[in-house]
């Protein structure tokens, strides 16, 4: 039977644990059973699925309040509602509409606001166009108010606009090692960490920062840099600093990746079911995360369930990014199943229509996905025509200088050899463990989770050869985690 309070309830859960632990401390509720409702809306936001049920006997008007008010906390300070009030301000300032009681809202604002402000230098740019539109019209009382934001910040604001310049010189650094591998961004950790940790510094810039410290630990696997920079922005985030539902989900996803490199999967699974409980333009990303999480722990029929709850998104999505990584990981799922026949299906489809995009992204997470598909249902021939039409081959010498390759692509092909031609078992079994050696000395005498997973996934269709090179490599002491 339907709850009478499953539109309450329904709400209730949409919440995320950071914020309804920031309305509990504002909270000076004195009635007991609206902070008993609060305290069960707390619990279970802390639960993947809602496990306790709301009161019936509880007035429903003590519900309705209570949602309000939970609405109104929180708008409050939204620095996402925030930006988006003054850029609709400055389009009424700049067209001469602007209504009196924004404006009322507006000077306050100019009052109260600091350089620590997350919208700081919107703020200012906001100041130094209403004074001309307040001068003209004589209004000194106004106009006296406005300047003196501007004189008194000026010197923080002229500080923030070089901050940002030089944000973007260390992203040019940071995201070409990323993506090429061919320039270093260690040098500027210790920058951004200052910038990050600067209390006077307005937010924006501090969560740029915060961003970039984060690419800089995938680029060099330094996954230490990370904890002590996220537990100070969880500290922010439960205190109503900084806070947009935007950048909290973002948060949660962020926990789940730094998680995972540590092989909490747990943990990370936990974040990532955070991450997805609500909708936003990067929710297909944070599905796709959660998805690889589950993945990896054998857990594919989970993770085809929050992969296909996430279709009609998918089917939205312009960045192929995310919408090439959801068709690859719906197809991995299904080989973990073993229904490889839908896995192939799926991939073939999307390829006949999305072939230049497949090879624009993530074409080596793809074919990874679909061939293994076409191993397991013995298509070998198919595979290797595949990979002579489109240089698969090639292509992955090229990729393989990425901090994160695994050799998925020709070990599988040469499986597919080796199915046709049994006298290629040498050939295999010698690749494969020569692979292994340079990505574990690559890595520092020590091997990424991702390849022992490889070995496990590829060992269902060729366990003599697989188990040969897991035999060899335990004789070297290197040992693998499925």
């Amino acid at each position: 039977m339907r709850s009478k309070l499953q539109i309450f309830a329904s709400f209730a859960h949409s919440l995320l644990p950071l914020e309804l632990e920031y309305l509990q401390s504002i909270q000076r509720l004195e009635d007991s059973e609206r902070i008993r409702i609060l305290d069960t809306m707390i619990a279970n936001s802390k639960e993947v699925e809602a496990i306790l049920p709301y009161d019936e006997q509880i007035d429903k008007r003590k519900y309705s309040s209570l949602k309000a008010w939970v609405e109104e906390r929180l708008e409050a300070i939204d620095v996402d509602k925030e930006y988006e009030w003054l850029v609709r301000v400055e389009v009424q300032i700049c067209t001469d509409s602007i209504r009196l009681e924004e404006e009322k809202r507006l000077l306050r604002r100019f009052q109260t606001a600091d350089a620590t402000a997350y919208n700081f230098i919107k703020i200012y740019d906001l100041a130094r166009i209403y004074r001309h539109y307040l001068h003209v019209r004589m209004r000194y009382t106004e106009h006296e108010i406005v300047v003196q934001f501007i004189q008194k910040h000026r010197t923080n604001y002229e500080y923030a606009r070089l901050v940002n310049d030089k944000l973007h010189e260390a992203t040019q650094d940071i995201i070409a090692q990323y993506a090429t591998n061919a320039t270093e961004s260690m040098r500027w950790e210790q920058w951004l960490s200052a910038i990050f940790y600067e209390p006077t510094l307005d937010g924006y810039n501090r969560s740029l920062a915060l961003i970039r410290l984060i690419f800089i630990a995938y680029n060099y696997r330094r996954f230490d840099l990370l904890p002590d920079k996220f537990d100070h922005q969880e500290k922010l985030l439960r205190e109503g600093k900084f806070y947009s539902r935007r950048i909290l989900l973002n948060f949660y996803s962020q926990r789940l990746l730094m998680f995972a490199r540590q092989q909490d999967l747990k943990r990370a699974t936990y974040f990532g079911y955070l991450s997805i409980r609500a909708e936003n333009n990067d929710y297909l990303y944070y599905v796709n995360n959660l998805a690889a999480v589950l993945l990896r722990q054998q857990q594919a029929e989970e993770a085809l369930q929050v992969l296909r709850r996430a279709l009609p998104k998918a089917r939205q999505e312009h960045n192929f990014h995310n919408k090439i990584g959801h068709v690859a990981y719906i197809c991995l799922a299904y080989n973990q199943l073993g229904q490889y026949k839908q896995s192939a299906t799926h991939a073939k489809t999307f390829f006949d229509a999305y072939k230049k995009a497949v090879f624009d992204h993530r074409w080596h997470l793809f074919f990874s996905a679909w061939l293994e598909a076409l191993l397991g249902l013995g298509q070998y021939a198919v595979m290797l025509k595949l990979a002579a039409q489109y240089s698969l081959e090639d292509r992955d010498v090229s990729y393989s200088k990425s901090p994160n390759y695994l050799p998925s692509i020709p070990w599988m092909l040469l499986l597919a050899s080796y199915k046709l031609e049994k006298n290629k078992v040498r050939e295999v079994v010698e690749r494969c463990f020569q692979d292994v050696l340079t990505i574990y000395h690559h890595n520092g005498s020590a091997l990424p989770n991702s390849m022992g997973i490889l070995l496990g996934a590829l060992q269902r269709h060729a366990p003599d050869v697989l188990d040969e090179v897991k035999g060899r490599l335990q004789k070297r002491g290197i040992l693998l985690r499925y």
